[in-house]
């Protein structure tokens, strides 16, 4: 599951809001959109949150969520990367960064699937090659 759970601020003011609808919309990898823009559920005093309930067969990346507003007329994008394991618990535990958090769990995410994407282009490319080389169909 995907849950977000924010707090609408007045941009001037920084006083939290409680706007008339607040909407969430998401996207994945492709840009394909996987949930069409709904309506948060609203928890009282400017706080809203959604549980995004990931299929099965979602595919890994990036995923877009757009959460918009129809008080501010404004639309803020977050990301979320869906892995096939908690790989960013992994990642520092094995390079001994453990639970510090100098680069956030979103940056880290970010380096991870840029590092899959290259490795598997490499991947594909080397398969292209020796299905060349012997002719494998």
């Amino acid at each position: 599951n995907y849950l977000l759970h924010l707090t609408i601020r007045d941009n001037l003011t920084k006083q939290v809001s409680t706007p008339s609808s607040v909407k969430i919309k998401i996207d994945n990898e492709c840009g394909n959109e996987v949930l069409a823009e709904t309506d948060m559920t609203s928890l009282g005093s400017g706080q809203y949150s959604y549980d995004y309930v990931l299929p099965a067969n979602a595919p890994y990346g990036k995923y877009k969520v757009t959460v918009s507003t129809t008080t501010y007329t404004q639309k803020e994008v977050y990301p979320f990367y869906l892995f096939p394991w908690d790989v960013v618990d992994e990642v520092r535990m094995i390079s001994g960064i453990g639970q510090n958090k100098m680069i956030s769990d979103l940056a880290l995410s970010e380096l991870i699937w840029e590092a899959y994407k290259e490795a598997k282009a490499e991947h594909e490319e080397l398969v292209a090659k020796l299905e060349k080389k012997y002719l494998i169909i």
